[in-house]
């Protein structure tokens, strides 16, 4: 079963699958501790096809992460979806490619219209 198909499932009633999602939102909950272990951010967005799970998986990822976080750090810090869900890492990814291009030396030389980038909203 692959990950929307899982998804749907859960959403369905299957307890394997609400298993499945526990373990990967336990696991993204870790993962997400050890970002606001290291960095102490004010934010952590989770982007990409996890979007389509929505709470079935940012609320135990949340729990897990508040329970790993050392205690004082990442008491303000959101958890969240990323704005642009499952476009989220394509739409990244263009923004850092018109941003390297834009400090390339060869900036007169690139495709990017008349120099100019433009700003993604809730872009990574």
């Amino acid at each position: 079963m692959l990950g929307p198909e899982c998804v749907e499932a859960a959403r369905a009633g299957d307890q394997a699958a609400r298993g499945a999602i526990e373990t990967w939102a336990a696991r993204v909950g870790i993962g997400v501790a050890n970002a606001i272990n290291l960095f102490d951010p004010e934010e952590v967005v989770i982007g990409g096809g996890a979007a389509r799970a929505g709470e079935l998986l940012l609320e135990p990822a949340t729990r897990v992460a508040r329970a790993y976080a050392l205690p004082g750090v990442g008491a303000a810090t959101t958890i969240r979806f990323a704005r642009h869900g499952v476009r989220a890492g394509v739409l990244g990814a263009a923004l850092l490619a018109m941003t390297e291009l834009d400090a390339s030396p060869n900036a007169s030389t690139r495709g990017v219209a008349g120099g100019k980038t433009s700003e993604v909203e809730g872009s990574p």
